[in-house]
């Protein structure tokens, strides 16, 4: 003969299973989080690194429609924000753009001689 479980003895199950699953997912945006920081930190250190040795830098960004673009320019001033990087664009020197380092997917840098926009 079959034995049925307990209504209560059900909703244990449900608890455990609803608890470790949301236990898993916390762990998982943890980490999440840490490798999103450890990539923008990264990121930071090569623009950084790039405006101090006046390098011009290529960007892919990601956009809002979900596509990338490629933007090209050198980094105004010397150091580079906490949470964004300020570029004087290599098409229109008369141009900057503000970028989220949260939105760079890529980063390479090309040094350049003698094409550097005067301040």
């Amino acid at each position: 003969m079959e034995k049925k479980s307990s209504p209560i003895r059900q909703l244990g199950k449900l608890i455990v299973m609803t608890s470790t699953t949301l236990l898993d997912t916390f762990f998982s945006d943890n980490a999440d989080k840490r490798n999103q920081t450890e990539k923008i930190n990264e990121i930071r250190q090569i623009l950084q690194k790039a405006a101090s040795d006046k390098h011009l830098v290529v960007l892919q960004v990601k956009t809002k429609v979900g596509s990338f673009e490629t933007i090209a320019g050198w980094i105004v001033g010397k150091t580079v924000a906490k949470e964004q990087v300020v570029l004087k664009l290599q098409s229109d020197r008369q141009q900057i753009r503000m970028i989220p380092l949260t939105n760079v997917l890529k980063v390479s840098t090309l040094k350049v001689k003698a094409t550097r926009p005067e301040k």
